[in-house]
């Protein structure tokens, strides 16, 4: 197993001069820049100059224009932490130039409010590739986030590869295309759409809340080596596999919080393709959890599928570490038969060896739907609706699931200022509520693994601190013991906030002569501790002014009004990622000849 560990520095560099024999902090007047980069006309060339031009921070707002035709070209972002906004009303169509509508090659890079369509017509199928045409491409784009789009008609309406840490919340994806490859009938092959393709070893992906909806092949593609995913909160219906794992691509993902609904076939002609997985780990098949999932299931679901021996990605896959926990599971039709939450099929020898625990438990199941079901070679040799396996099944005998102590394991919520000390709560127990000690328990956090320890009371801390606000995931795992105590799982959210700051004027009225300098000391802080090397400003007769604080979270900064009169304005502190925003009281400026 591999660990990846990501160091985003965001080192920002500004000139200021020392004031009197103080470490007071003094800067001049700075010009502001707050109005968003649109292109100048409705073409690719004019969005790509846009986006050239566009520095971090900025805004390039595309929505001056309603339509955009890309045609066979595209754009490409090289610059971080800018943002493409459509506001919800610009379409681009077209299919790209291989790379996407948009790619993205930068970091902390937000798309936002578009609606983009894939105008390559849905026939151009083959055995060794499908449709072109992708709408968004993320190739080493840490940080980033697709927000708020459409996506129609796409081969791959979004691609993340080789990235760590990415967001794609409360988007669309319609459309699609599938087929069974009639011109290959050597081949029992799929090919069509994937509307989200996470591959080529990305991680810390986060798709939240998002819709996909139609003959799509995968609504969610992940491989080659794409571990520590979460797919969290989204709907799913009418697609083959609604969520597909390619080789190596499992381990540390959580499948939490979905729907699915008439999943797991397609029409082609006159053919109905049935018994499709929604959820396929048949390429790779450990270390993950799926839980609090709805499932409205049809007639010959298989709602999530593994294997044991299957070589498609080139190794054989390995069974264990699976929690399917918490999921419930209707019938879409009142008359939908033959359904299993959990199939097993063993591939490549006559035993399944379980050396890390299948847990499938505390699972709600329509009448008649099979919990787990482990097939070798067709004969099904083990189904229950509940189960927790971790010894040898053999393939000449009836496998009887063993009687273990059931246990239970709670993972706190956290919730915590940033840069402040924060701590995962874990706690794991027994059937009679017990807290059970010196216990390992599995962590997942940030993309790493952690082994914790439960004390005497059964709990285990683990310490966490997170310099700027962000949502995040954790994920606790006990594997079980021997032949005594069942295996158990939980997840929860870590929540950091921005710590919120006051900004206080030395003096609140102040005066001096036209062009001359007039000097006010201001203090930030949050709660009694000064906040140091921050930008401050204050915008008076129209121009701005500013300057960083020093260690004691102050700064002098001086004015200069260029006519007589009197002025009121307030210091204002923009907030970043770790502090929110304030402003102090009006100061009021009385400028003399």
């Amino acid at each position: 197993m591999s660990f990846l560990l990501v160091v985003l520095i965001a080192i920002s560099l500004g000139s200021v001069s020392a004031a009197d024999a103080s470490d007071d902090v003094v800067a001049n007047a700075t010009d502001v820049a707050v109005t968003p980069i649109q292109p100048t006309e409705a073409t690719v060339e004019a969005v790509q100059s846009a986006i050239d031009s566009a520095k971090t921070g900025d805004i390039v707002d595309i929505s001056n224009n309603a339509e955009y035709d890309f045609n066979d070209s595209g754009v490409t972002i090289t610059t971080s932490g800018i943002t493409v906004d459509g506001k919800g009303t610009t379409t681009i169509k077209g299919y790209g130039d291989g790379n996407g509508l948009i790619a993205i090659k930068a970091q902390n890079v937000t798309i936002q409010g578009i609606k983009f369509i894939d105008t390559n017509p849905l026939n151009n199928f083959t055995y060794n590739g499908n449709t072109a045409g992708w709408g968004i491409s993320a190739n080493g784009a840490a940080g980033g986030v697709v927000k708020d789009c459409e996506f129609t008609d796409f081969n791959s309406g979004i691609v993340v590869m080789q990235t760590i840490g990415f967001d794609i919340e409360n988007n669309n994806f319609t459309g699609g295309y599938s087929t069974k490859l009639a011109n290959d009938p050597t081949v029992n092959k799929e090919q069509g759409s994937k509307s989200l393709n996470i591959y080529r070893q990305s991680a810390q992906v986060t798709v939240k809340n998002n819709r996909f909806i139609g003959p799509i092949l995968d609504g969610v593609s992940i491989a080659q080596g794409s571990g520590s995913n979460q797919v969290i909160d989204n709907y799913f219906e009418g697609n083959c596999y609604s969520i597909y794992f390619g080789g190596a691509s499992t381990a540390g993902s959580v499948i939490k919080g979905n729907t699915f609904v008439n999943c797991g076939f397609f029409k082609e002609g006159d053919i109905n393709w049935e018994g499709l997985p929604v959820i396929s780990i048949q390429k790779s098949s450990d270390n993950i959890t799926v839980e609090d999932n709805t499932f409205k299931a049809i007639n010959n679901n298989v709602l999530i599928a593994a294997e044991k021996g299957n070589e498609a990605h080139g190794f054989p896959t390995q069974i264990g570490n699976i929690n399917v926990t918490g999921n419930v599971v209707e019938k879409y039709d009142e008359d939908a038969k033959n359904i299993t939450l959990f199939h097993v099929l063993v591939r490549d020898s006559s035993a399944l060896e379980i050396t890390t625990p299948i847990n499938v438990t505390n699972n709600v199941l329509a009448s008649d739907v099979k919990g787990v079901s482990i097939y070798f070679d067709g004969k099904e040799i083990f189904s229950a609706s509940n189960a927790y396996l971790n010894t040898t099944l053999d393939a000449n005998k009836v496998f009887s699931n063993e009687t273990l102590y059931g246990t239970t394991l709670t993972v706190d919520d956290v919730k915590a200022y940033a840069g402040n000390a924060a701590k995962i709560v874990l706690t794991l127990k027994d059937s009679n509520g017990v807290g059970l000690a010196n216990k390992e328990i599995i962590v997942t956090y940030a993309d790493n693994f952690i082994k914790a320890y439960t004390n005497s009371q059964g709990i285990a801390e683990v310490p966490i601190v997170e310099n700027a606000a962000v949502t995040k995931y954790v994920t606790a795992i006990f594997l079980g013991e021997g032949n005594v105590y069942q295996g158990a799982v939980d997840t929860a959210k870590v929540v950091i906030s921005k710590k919120a700051t006051t900004l206080t004027a030395a003096k609140t009225s102040v005066s001096g002569k036209v062009k001359k300098a007039i000097k006010v000391k201001v203090t930030l802080k949050t709660g009694k501790t000064a906040i140091k090397n921050k930008k401050v400003t204050i915008k008076v007769n129209g121009k701005t002014f500013s300057g960083k604080t020093n260690s004691k979270g102050q700064v002098t900064i001086t004015v200069k009004v260029a006519k007589k009169g009197t002025f009121k304005a307030a210091f204002k502190f923009a907030g970043d990622s770790a502090y929110k925003a304030s402003s102090s009281k009006t100061v009021k400026f009385t400028v003399k000849k």
